[in-house]
């Protein structure tokens, strides 16, 4: 009678230790689940500037780190460029570039008619390997090339595929006009992600 109350007791902690574990494991699982699942934190944009370029009409949103350089913003250097500055090496730094048709620069701005003759005329370079290439059409209507790419360095009058960089362009058209936006890293680790890429295309607008 004894051994059989014994072996009862014994068989019931058994049974209540092999429950239990069942219990954290599965808890343990779902949990590892639940945070393979859990989508990325989303980027704010609150606290980016405003960029606006009155002769071309063009506007758009960057992070506030960084400064702008509108020395050769207007039309009287071709092309037009403005510079986009950080003093954080994570961030790299960007320009945006517009090649304006003009009867002094006619020849190389007039054979600029669309997505594909900014890539062939601009990026397409022995410094410039194309990672990929995606077209989309933003929510104001403004169509778009975005292409992913590594760039290479010169050195001593030779291109060196040691000194590389991660680097993105965003072509679009508006009238005769072409333009590229050009972001730069320092170093082969991409300074920007999808969603930054994103907020910065959806942003692009023209006021004219």
């Amino acid at each position: 009678m004894n051994n059989t109350i014994k072996y009862g007791f014994i068989l019931i902690v058994v049974i209540a230790v092999a429950v239990g574990a069942g219990y954290l494991l599965n808890k343990k699982s779902s949990k590892v689940s639940v945070e393979k699942t859990k989508s990325p934190e989303e980027v704010s944009i609150s606290d980016w500037s405003i960029y606006k370029n009155s002769s071309f009409g063009v506007q758009l949103l960057y992070p506030a780190e960084f400064t702008v350089d509108e020395s050769g913003a207007d039309q009287k250097t071709y092309p037009a460029r403005i510079d986009f500055k950080s003093n954080l090496v994570k961030l790299g730094d960007f320009g945006l570039t517009i090649y304006f048709d003009s009867p002094l620069y006619h020849t190389f701005a007039s054979k600029i008619k669309t997505l594909d003759d900014i890539f062939h005329e601009v990026r397409e370079t022995p410094s410039n390997k194309v990672n990929s290439s995606q077209d989309i059409t933003t929510s104001n209507g403004i169509n778009v090339r975005i292409v992913k790419g590594t760039g290479y360095a010169y050195a001593n009058g030779r291109l060196d595929t040691n000194l590389s960089h991660q680097q993105v362009n965003i072509l679009f058209m508006h009238g005769t006009n072409a333009f590229d936006i050009y972001w730069s890293c320092f170093t082969l680790q991409a300074c920007y992600n999808d969603q930054i890429l994103d907020k910065l295309v959806q942003s692009i607008k023209f006021s004219k």
